[in-house]
């Protein structure tokens, strides 16, 4: 599933039929805030999505970083952390 996150932020969709937009957000639920359903594409980037490449590279990498989404995963718990406490990303409004 990491894989496919990846792919989907690099990309800017997801059009895949194995996995629902439900299943990218239970995984990871910052996710809400980059993505939308679409018609052609299971999962799409938001395009009114005010996000500076840099901050979608830093998500990406850390994102590389996790080996268990849980947050007894460091990894993970940074992604949550910086999203709650942090900058968000850049994509909390």
């Amino acid at each position: 599933m990491k894989k496919l996150i990846v792919n989907a932020l690099c990309k800017g969709y997801y059009a895949g039929t194995k996995y629902t937009a439900e299943d990218f957000f239970k995984v990871l639920y910052i996710l809400k805030y980059v993505f939308e359903g679409g018609v052609v594409f299971n999962l799409q980037i938001k395009n009114n999505l005010p996000w500076s490449r840099e901050q979608r590279v830093a998500l990406i990498s850390d994102i590389n970083k996790v080996h268990n989404f849980s947050v007894k995963d460091t990894y993970y718990f940074h992604i949550i952390n910086r999203f709650e406490n942090g900058d968000g990303y850049g994509l909390k409004i």
